[in-house]
């Protein structure tokens, strides 16, 4: 019998009472590095800062809060990285310094958050540092 991969998942909205969502949280790097990926709860404020160092954020399995989140990332001689499934709204706020992106991103219009469905805004600043967004495309079903 043949056997059908499953889509990862993707960034879900889901009822603040089903489960607890922080309000704030934090990651910080100085001269070294920190990862969060896998399934694990965004907060609705969450900072990331990156000193001499890296942030690396995997939002591909995250649960986001159904009112969404907002990510502050300030990169200060080092790299922040944040991995978005295809499907997940999201808003960038920095200039061109600041920002590094995939080809072909196109960045959700108007702000985030009130449409019931799981949305970001991310706010980034760089320091002779880099904030880079990229784009983690779904995997198609395939027919057996």
């Amino acid at each position: 019998m043949p056997v059908t991969p499953v889509d990862p998942p993707v960034a879900l909205a889901v009822p603040a009472a089903a489960l607890p969502v922080p309000s704030f949280d934090r990651a910080m790097a100085a001269i070294g590095h920190v990862r969060r990926a896998g399934p694990w709860v965004l907060a609705r404020r969450f900072r990331a800062v990156a000193w001499m160092g890296g942030v690396d954020l995997d939002l591909t399995e995250a649960v986001i809060p159904p009112d969404g989140s907002v990510l502050e990332l300030l990169a200060v001689l080092g790299v922040i990285t944040v991995r978005v499934p295809a499907g997940l709204a999201v808003e960038l706020v920095g200039d061109a310094v600041t920002w590094s992106a995939d080809p072909g991103w196109a960045p959700a219009r108007g702000a985030p958050g009130g449409s019931g469905r799981a949305s970001v805004r991310l706010i980034g600043r760089a320091v002779l540092g880099k904030v880079h967004v990229c784009v983690v495309p779904t995997r198609p079903h395939s027919a057996g």
